[in-house]
């Protein structure tokens, strides 16, 4: 459902959704789509907390790490 809200638009619901799932099945999709959708909600602060916790496990994700160190400043 969080994928279905995230292309509607509808970030709160979307993040939910996401962090529900997050609980359930942890991966590093999910930090990723949360991250994101606090972004839109303009939620800089947790944007970058599950951002930042995406890059943890996915460092090989370079494109997305400059974005988020130029999104942090």
């Amino acid at each position: 459902y969080g994928d279905y809200y995230f292309k509607q638009k509808n970030y709160d619901y979307a993040a939910r959704y996401y962090s529900a799932a997050l609980k359930t099945s942890p991966n590093t999709g999910l930090y990723k789509k949360l991250g994101l959708s606090y972004y839109y909600l303009k939620n800089t602060e947790k944007a970058i907390e599950y951002l930042k916790k995406y890059i943890e496990l996915n460092p090989d994700d370079a494109q997305f790490k400059k974005w988020i160190e130029k999104f942090s400043k």
